[in-house]
């Protein structure tokens, strides 16, 4: 019986020990994996990057179009200054009422931007539709759409 017992408690040791190195093997595999697209996320960090300097030149006027194919000068035409100094409400109030629909955050920020003001936030949209919720003088239609209030002038 006893030695029974020790063939049993021997065969499930030997199991529970397959069954650590199968899951120290997955461990493994996984971190390996995750190295993998920890690379492939940075190259598209880099790409997008790249590409957001390549849609600032276009939407900035920077980009000739020569023989040699598309040339992105250093110099930018100059901004507009419509918006520059300020408030992000007050902007926001001026481009929407000019719009006379309801604008989403994104379009009222790019609207907002080409009138010289600028923002170092990698998502200046945020930053407006905060300033619009907290202003009476807007109404959020959901999903960050925005218009202003009847009866406000």
């Amino acid at each position: 019986m006893e030695r029974r017992k020790a063939q049993i408690i021997q065969s499930f040791r030997k199991w529970f020990e397959d069954q650590i190195g199968d899951r120290e093997q997955d461990l493994e595999t996984i971190s390996q994996a995750k190295e993998a697209l920890d690379k492939i996320a940075s190259r598209l960090e880099e790409e997008k990057s790249l590409y957001q300097q390549q849609l600032r030149a276009v939407i900035e006027g920077r980009v000739e179009v020569s023989r040699e194919g598309i040339v992105i000068s250093e110099e930018a035409e100059p901004k507009s200054t419509r918006f520059q100094g300020m408030k992000i409400g007050d902007a926001a109030y001026e481009v929407l009422k000019e719009a006379d629909r309801p604008l989403h955050v994104r379009e009222i920020w790019d609207r907002i931007s080409e009138g010289g003001v600028e923002s170092r936030a990698k998502k200046p949209w945020v930053s407006i539709a905060a300033a619009l919720y907290r202003d009476e003088r807007f109404e959020n239609l959901g999903r960050n759409t925005f218009r202003i209030k009847e009866g406000t002038q």
